[in-house]
C-alpha cells in the first residue's frame, strides 16, 4: 500500500494505491487498485470520513517510488508520502499500518455521487 501526492494546480490530490494479494513483480503491471482522496489517509483520525474516487489502476512500480518524479504530458508530478500494508478486518472494512505511523482500519459505504464514489470511514483499531 501506498500513499502519493500528486501535484498538479487546483486538482492537486493524494492517490492511495492497494496492491492485490498476489501482486506481480512486474514493475509496469497496471496491478494497483486506486482512490483518489483529498485528505492525507495516512494522518485521518478515527471517527473522520471522506469521500473517495476510484481511479484506474496505477503501475506495480510506484509501490517502491522513493522520490519525487515529473509526470509526463504536463501531468504534474508525485511525491511519495507514506506506505504501508493493509488486510482484511473482522467485519467489514480493511486494517492499515503506515511506516508506523498509524494504525487504524477503515471501512467502504456507498456515496450518493455514485458507483465510483465511495465513503471512506476511520474507525478505532480493535484488536492487538
Amino acid at each position: 500500500m501506498v500513499l502519493i501526492r500528486h501535484e498538479c494546480g487546483p486538482a492537486s490530490h493524494w492517490d492511495w494505491m492497494l496492491a492485490p494479494a498476489e501482486c506481480p513483480r512486474d514493475p509496469n503491471a497496471y496491478a494497483l487498485d486506486s482512490w483518489r482522496v483529498a485528505v492525507p489517509l495516512h494522518r485521518m483520525p478515527p471517527g473522520d470520513a471522506v469521500e473517495i474516487e476510484q481511479g484506474p489502476a496505477h503501475r506495480v512500480e510506484y509501490l517502491s517510488l522513493e522520490s519525487p518524479r515529473a509526470l509526463s504530458g504536463d501531468r504534474g508530478h508525485v511525491v511519495p508520502v507514506a506506505r504501508g500494508w493493509w488486510r482484511p478486518a473482522s467485519g467489514v472494512g480493511w486494517e492499515l499500518r503506515w511506516d508506523g505511523q498509524w494504525t487504524g482500519q477503515v471501512t467502504l459505504s456507498a456515496s450518493p455521487r455514485g458507483p465510483t464514489w465511495r465513503l471512506l470511514s476511520a474507525i478505532r483499531h480493535q484488536g492487538p
